[in-house]
């Protein structure tokens, strides 16, 4: 049998679900960012646009 080397926090049920979660937030306010800055870079095009 080959010893494995664990985490003390590997087998702890939450864990994983936390880390992921944690991540699926990170990845929604990357998103929110993004839209946001678009929508920005958007508005200030056509009020660059609107004098022309």
């Amino acid at each position: 049998m080959s010893a494995r080397l664990m985490s003390p926090r590997t087998g702890l049920p939450g864990i994983n679900g936390l880390r992921r979660h944690n991540a699926r937030l990170l990845e929604l306010l990357y998103l929110a960012c993004a839209l946001l800055l678009g929508a920005l870079l958007a508005a200030t095009t056509l009020a660059a646009a609107a004098p022309l």
